[in-house]
This record gives C-alpha cells, sequence and structure tokens, in this order.
C-alpha cells in the first residue's frame, strides 16, 4: 500500500508562516541599529522601530524609494541620486561601509541631520533581489572625535605662543654681549621667560583639572573660607592687567556676608576666571563690577563688565569646554576657552546655579549663587 506525502493543512502553514514572520520582526526590532530592508528597485521593504524613531518616519515609508524618503548628506551638502551608495549595492553588487571619519548624515524630509555610520550590503539569490542597511547613530563619537580635535587644537596654539616667548628671550641671553645685557636687561628678560613659563603651568593646570571632571576625580578640600577677602585679593592680583587695559575695577559688598566652608582654592580660580574674563574682553575705559550680596540662606556672586558681549548664536555653547565666541576670539587670540566649564563645574557641584545675560557691545553679567551649606565634590 503506497504511503501519501504528508501535506501541512493551508492553515498550519499560514500560522507558521505568521509566526516566523512576529518572530523576524521581533528581533529586527530588539536591535540596537536602524535597519532597512530595500528590493532591487531600491524600494523599502521592510524597517525596524529604530529606524522609524531615529528619523521620525512611519510604517508608511513602506514601498517608498529609500533615496526620496531617506536624505543622504556628506557634510552639509545632499549627495546627488547619480553618487548614492545604495546604487553601488543594487548596481554592482558591492557592500559599502561609511564609517564616522566620512562625515555622512541621514536625514529624513521632517526630522533633523543625524550623523551616521552606515553598512549596505547586497541581498543575493540566484540574482541580485535586493539590500540591507544597517546604521546607528554616531553622535556621542563625532563628539567625542570633535573635543579631541578642539584639545589638540588648543593646546598646540596656547603652548606655541609662550614656548616661542621663552625661546627668543633665552637666544637673547645667548647671543648677546654680555656688557649688553645689564642687570635691569637681565631681569626683564628673565621676567618674561617667568611669564610665559606660568602660562604654561596655568594651561596644563586647566588641563588636568578639566581630566578630573570629566573621569568624576574632583575632589575639595573645604575649610572656613573668607570669601569676601580672597575676591579682594584676587582683585589686587589683577589690578595691573586691568590698569594696561584701561579698565576700572568696582567692588561692592553687601554687609554680613558668611564665611563659607568651601574649597578657598577652587573659589579663587572660579573669581580669576570671572574677573580675568571681564577684562580681557573689555573695552578700553570700561568697567568690571563684582557685586556680593547675601539673602541669609546663602550668598550671590555677580560679575559685570562693559564689553564686546556674547553673540547670540555663541550663547548656548558659552560653558562647554574648549569653546570660545566667535567675537572673543577675534578680540582676544589668547584663551583656552576652559575657564567658564571650570566655573560652571565647581558651582554645580557644590550645588549653586550659574547664569548670565549678555547683550552684544554694552557688555555681560555672569551671576553665582551659592548655598551657605556647601555640597563637597567628591569623586
Amino acid at each position: 500500500m503506497q504511503t501519501l506525502p504528508h501535506i501541512t493543512p493551508p492553515i498550519t502553514l499560514e500560522k507558521e508562516l505568521i509566526e516566523e514572520r512576529d518572530l523576524l520582526f521581533s528581533i529586527l526590532s530588539s536591535m540596537g541599529e536602524g535597519l532597512f530592508v530595500v528590493d532591487r528597485d531600491g524600494k523599502i521593504v521592510l524597517l525596524n522601530t529604530v529606524a522609524q524613531k531615529m528619523l521620525q518616519i512611519g510604517e508608511d515609508a513602506t514601498g517608498e524609494n529609500f533615496i526620496d524618503v531617506v536624505i543622504s548628506l556628506k557634510g552639509e551638502e545632499q549627495i546627488p541620486v547619480v553618487d548614492h551608495f545604495l546604487n553601488r549595492v543594487l548596481k554592482q553588487g558591492q557592500v559599502v561601509i561609511i564609517e564616522l571619519s566620512d562625515d555622512f548624515f541621514f536625514k529624513s524630509k521632517s526630522g533633523p541631520p543625524i550623523p551616521v555610520a552606515v553598512t549596505a550590503s547586497p541581498l543575493k539569490g540566484e540574482d541580485l533581489s535586493g539590500a540591507v542597511i544597517v546604521f546607528h547613530d554616531v553622535t556621542k563619537e563625532k563628539n567625542v572625535d570633535k573635543v579631541k580635535s578642539e584639545f589638540l587644537s588648543v593646546a598646540a596654539h596656547q603652548l606655541r605662543t609662550p614656548l616661542g616667548v621663552m625661546r627668543w628671550n633665552l637666544e637673547l641671553m645667548l647671543n648677546s654681549d654680555q656688557k649688553v645685557m645689564t642687570g635691569e636687561k637681565t631681569k626683564e628678560t628673565l621676567l618674561q621667560i617667568y611669564k610665559s613659563n606660568q602660562r604654561m603651568i596655568k594651561l596644563v593646570n586647566d588641563l588636568l583639572s578639566v581630566s578630573r571632571i570629566d573621569q568624576e576625580k574632583v575632589m575639595d578640600r573645604p575649610s572656613l573660607t573668607d570669601v569676601v577677602q580672597v575676591t579682594k585679593d584676587v582683585i589686587s592680583e589683577l589690578t595691573i592687567d586691568a590698569e594696561k587695559k584701561g579698565v576700572r575695577i568696582q567692588f561692592e559688598e553687601n554687609p554680613g556676608i558668611p564665611k563659607m566652608m568651601i574649597d578657598s582654592g577652587r573659589f579663587r580660580d572660579i573669581m580669576v576666571n570671572l574677573i580675568a574674563n571681564g577684562i580681557k574682553y573689555n573695552i578700553k575705559d570700561g568697567k568690571v563690577t563684582i557685586l556680593l550680596s547675601t539673602d541669609g540662606t546663602g550668598i550671590t556672586l555677580a560679575v559685570s563688565d562693559t564689553g564686546i558681549g556674547i553673540p547670540d548664536k555663541d550663547r548656548p555653547r558659552i560653558f562647554q569646554k574648549f569653546f570660545r565666541a566667535e567675537n572673543a576670539v577675534l578680540n582676544a587670540t589668547e584663551g583656552s576657552g576652559l575657564g567658564l566649564y571650570l566655573v560652571r563645574s565647581y558651582v554645580e557641584g557644590w550645588g549653586g546655579q550659574i547664569g548670565f545675560e549678555s547683550e552684544m557691545g554694552k557688555g555681560s553679567t555672569f551671576t553665582i549663587k551659592l548655598p551657605v551649606k556647601i555640597e563637597a565634590l567628591t569623586s
């Protein structure tokens, strides 16, 4: 007797296909990367939820041409259709890999550009039937890469000037006739070398402080500190710089400013950065005003200047490390872009607040509010 082959009932087969489809969608949805599957004509057959969320597109993109739905950019310029990477995949069967260094972006018609790394591979059966495009957002990696580049640029630029001054003065001493190099001349030359050395030390110390903050290894050494006296000491130290610039410093203190348990060295750094900026970016015959006040629960410090102000477009980035406003760079070539980053890190680490107001051509005011009971900065 002949045995008939087993035939899976249509209902069971359909159920198995649905289960396999659902399993596939579940796997694709759990991926951390965005994914598109396109057919041989470049039309979207499938996209996962990560791709939808990242590019702000819906499932209705299925059936549309990938190149029309997802705009590809090289930097800020849209890539022409003829040069699109998908053509190389579908027409030549190539695997295309786009890396962080390629400065590549995806953008939908409604969403913002997103920096991406992409791998696009052909789907091959008997013939080339389509392609799989996998991509992920490289915003964080791009920011890290940018910070590295800014660090190298700042370090090279800021170290080059003092090193150049030191070299020039040392060559002057070595090559000059001993009779020409009088005691006064020697002292002046050594003073220039000393100042250049101090600038290098400050830059290195700022970079080390930033590194400790980023690694959450900042340790406070709080002591009972007379913040009024620290402020007066800093003003005294910076008076010569202010006079050279033609800037007047005015200090106003309200009565009853309490002493605070605070790291006096870091508080001094805050005052130096704010007042020095007020001098550096001021105008001739300008003024820097420092106001210390208290409401009993804490102190408020306001440092105002009559300087160049901060452009609107640069304000969101003013506390970012290595960032300097465009007009600040033009006004004073020296500067690491680390001072305000350190100030904000210390203030917020103590449980305080910092903000600023600015008007182009009229100046800026930076305001700090610190509680009487300071939270220690610890790792």
